[in-house]
């Protein structure tokens, strides 16, 4: 054969085995015919098995904390994860300390309402999550290995008072810490502190007492031989709660903002020093990456996690978004983060750096439908979500399934799909960011038809 028929063919057949970016995702998607939690189609998820062969932390995320339908289809994953996969602790972005004692004391009296209470109300209180707590207390009575259910956050959201379990450990232990002069001094910070964690009136030496004695203890714990495991929630809880309260006093305008109250001086911003700083964020995602860490290597060492936050967190590299257009308030480090997002390490990047390739991030993207921003239900912020001609979305559209799970594996992935414009609604559901979406997850759970969170009444 002449040598320029031989190179015609070779790029006839190069070109006939090629695929454009639509076949490829048709080739390639998992397709789920119902997202209803009522429903068993758990014969669909099957390719999960070899997809997430060899991981062993499982990163559940959610364009924002409202997509009703988002939380449906992530109750099905779980239940399939656990059941057909051994996932065997399922940890929220929520309160360490408070959330593993709601699921002790549901295990104990035989009710998940204790858990469902415990969490967000968006989570907890929504008919989209309303058969997971069920299910949960239903794997201990199984015979199969329960799901154990914990937080992550070293953000505080009390439902006990820890001052009394770290007491009541002290006592237990008949520590020399409870003969200090100071003690009783500690303990009325303690309660100060817990009963509201954003004044910054603190006084210097108010701190250093608080901090001097949670030293002690923690130290204490660090050396005691018979830990039990609500002993070692309980001392990375208190580890949490000294770095939050110190996270408090470093980042108390991102703080204020988040939680509506008036902007303070700037004198409180101390250390951060700068409405720019996003040492707020960055430090709760190490954090949550940590106590994620401890739990897989310390508290339940061997078993497989599944984590649910939003997608904020369980993405890796979001540094390298880009954000566009967006009309946000930028005196406050909070919001900072949309434009100075170059300087923000994710929960998920950090566990990429320590888990490697045990750890696959599932990102959620919505088609069509409706979300309500108002996490409290109140329906003045009913939005539609509309996609672009031009975006992963577009290409999920034209397929005939109406829900699926697309796996990003590099190796395999055509480099149009890999073009920073096809980024659209995966984050909070928002048009205006682009970026490589497999530098950004694993994996893209869609969904044809969002539905608003729908409270459960009492």
């Amino acid at each position: 054969m002449k040598p320029f028929l031989f190179s015609l063919l070779l790029i006839l057949v190069s070109k006939s085995y090629s695929q454009s970016p639509q076949a490829w995702i048709e080739k390639n998607v998992i397709p789920i015919s119902t997202t209803s939690q009522y429903v068993d189609n758990s014969k669909e998820y099957e390719p999960l098995k070899q997809m997430l062969k060899g991981k062993e932390i499982v990163l559940l995320g959610e364009e924002d904390h409202v997509f009703a339908t988002s939380f449906e289809s992530k109750t099905k994953l779980i239940k399939f994860l656990h059941d057909q996969m051994g996932f065997t602790v399922l940890a929220f972005e929520y309160d360490l300390y408070s959330l593993a004692d709601a699921y002790d004391e549901a295990v104990r009296i035989n009710k998940s309402s204790e858990i469902s209470n415990t969490l967000y109300p968006f989570w907890g209180k929504v008919k989209s999550t309303e058969s997971l707590y069920p299910y949960i207390l239903s794997t201990i009575k199984s015979g199969s290995k329960p799901l154990k259910v914990i937080g992550f956050d070293n953000q505080t959201a009390p439902r006990v008072a820890l001052w009394d379990s770290v007491h009541a450990y002290l006592q237990k232990r008949n520590s020399i810490i409870l003969q200090y002069d100071y003690y009783q001094k500690y303990l009325e910070l303690f309660k100060k502190m817990y009963s509201n964690l954003y004044q910054t009136t603190w006084k210097e030496k108010d701190k250093l007492l608080l901090f001097n004695v949670m030293d002690d203890i923690l130290v204490e714990m660090d050396l005691d031989p018979k830990l039990t495991k609500q002993d070692k929630i309980l001392k990375q809880a208190l580890f949490n709660f000294k770095q939050n309260i110190n996270f408090m006093w470093l980042d108390a305008p991102s703080n204020y903002h988040m939680f509506g109250q008036p902007k303070p001086p700037d004198s409180v911003y101390g250390f951060a020093a700068s409405r720019a700083s996003m040492g707020s964020l960055n430090r709760r995602d190490k954090m949550m990456a940590e106590n994620i860490r401890w739990i897989k290597e310390t508290l339940y060492p061997g078993e497989k996690i599944i984590i649910w936050a939003a997608s904020e967190h369980t993405m890796y590299n979001r540094h390298l978004a880009q954000f566009h257009n967006l009309l946000v308030d930028t005196s406050f480090a909070f919001n900072s983060r949309f434009t100075y997002n170059k300087g923000y390490k994710t929960m998920g990047t950090y566990l990429k750096e320590f888990f490697g390739e045990k750890c696959y991030s599932l990102g959620f993207t919505t088609l069509s439908g409706t979300v309500n921003y108002d996490r409290t239900g109140n329906n003045n912020y009913l939005g539609e979500i509309t996609i672009a001609d031009h975006s992963l979305e577009a290409y999920l559209a034209k397929l005939k399934t109406p829900n699926g799970i697309l796996n990003l594996d590099k190796k395999q992935l055509p480099k149009e799909i890999s073009d920073s414009t096809l980024f659209h609604n995966i984050i909070g559901g928002n048009p205006n960011i682009s970026g490589n979406i497999s530098s950004f997850f694993d994996g893209i759970y869609f969904i044809r038809k969002m539905t608003p969170l729908e409270f459960i009444k009492k």
